[in-house]
């Protein structure tokens, strides 16, 4: 009988996690008219030469950025009014990449000014002489 039960508080408390994920990853709330106002969120990225590029927004739609990449955009939308604030999860092996405009709310347009710049780490540049 007890194990019946904590089978059940334990699913009642996923179901609830995933609810509380999902709300926090974008929600699309709907305008007056029952539409949901959503964005996109993304920017451009400079100076990558190394593979494992990942970004996150809101701590989770993650986002590999290939090499040859020089824009993104997260493919989950976020709510007009919503804020967003973009992270590196993973960092390139032989880079440091840096976010600048990371973060602030959604007003009525998609963002597209987030800038994701890299750089050499220092143990991998070349000595010149």
């Amino acid at each position: 009988m007890k194990n019946d039960m904590r089978t059940g508080e334990l699913f009642r408390i996923l179901v609830i996690s995933v609810s509380l994920l999902i709300q926090s990853c974008g929600s699309g709330a709907p305008d007056s008219s029952g539409i949901p106002n959503n964005y996109t969120v993304g920017g451009s990225v400079s100076n990558l030469v190394d593979n494992g590029l990942v970004l996150q927004n809101n701590g989770c739609d993650d986002l590999v950025i290939s090499t040859s990449s020089t824009s993104f955009t997260f493919p989950t939308t976020i709510a007009d009014g919503d804020d967003y604030n973009v992270t590196v999860k993973t960092q390139p092996e032989t880079q440091l990449c840096m976010v600048t405009q990371a973060s602030g709310t959604v007003s009525g347009t998609n963002v597209t000014n987030v800038g994701v710049q890299c750089s050499l780490r220092p143990e991998f540049m070349l000595i010149r002489e």
